[in-house]
């Protein structure tokens, strides 16, 4: 899980230092409370609106998603172990896990769908989240590297954000970058890139 010194798997890496610098325009979403069945979080942008919503759905465990007729962009985790089954990025549940994403693409009708990788999930680093966006063309994705992070990469946790956000700023399907929490340790790291990202990409608050 640590991959410190690994190749980004040969994807797109971004020319991330020549992205535009001033971005007086960017949206900024918040979470804002459930208001109906299948939902997990609500994304609302600063005048109130849902610009997106997180499915209750484990695609590892879960045999279809409750309901996609959800508000804004679908967004979906990668799928998680529960309690004494293996790792989610193990051979067998990750592909369990994209056997339920590919099955929740299917019944999509066309929605956005948008990941939310994390470390415990079947999509959990670099070059994990590479690899899907180029077999999922439609997908797009959630950048939060602070839920990147494993206990092991905690030594180095400003290294491995920046390098996260170095590979990860400039991807096309790139929609929004999660802030970490006031002081949290990769918050430096944050500061050195917050220009690294077009006006398009939204700065997610999710408490």
């Amino acid at each position: 899980m640590d991959w410190a010194g690994e190749s980004d798997g040969g994807g797109y890496a971004g020319p991330a230092v020549n992205l535009p610098t001033a971005n007086t325009s960017r949206p900024r979403w918040k979470i804002a409370p459930t208001e109906g069945p299948g939902e997990a979080l609500r994304f609302v942008d600063e005048a109130g609106s849902t610009v997106g919503t997180l499915i209750s759905f484990n695609a590892i465990e879960d045999a279809e998603a409750q309901t996609l007729e959800v508000p804004g962009v679908v967004l979906i985790r990668s799928g998680w172990p529960g309690p004494n089954e293996p790792p989610a990025w193990m051979p067998m549940q990750r592909t369990r896990a994209m056997m339920g994403l590919e099955a929740l693409e299917r019944v999509s009708h066309g929605r956005t769908l948008c990941l939310w990788p994390r470390a415990t999930d079947a999509v959990s680093d670099i070059p994990g989240i590479l690899a899907f966006m180029r077999a999922h063309a439609a997908w797009k994705f959630l950048l939060d590297p602070a839920a990147l992070l494993t206990p092991e990469m905690e030594k180095r946790a400003e290294d491995h954000a920046e390098r996260m956000l170095e590979a990860l700023a400039g991807h096309p399907a790139l929609v929004g970058l999660v802030v970490p929490p006031p002081g949290h340790v990769v918050q430096s790291s944050f500061a050195k890139a917050g220009d690294w990202f077009g006006p398009r990409v939204a700065l997610v608050e999710v408490g």
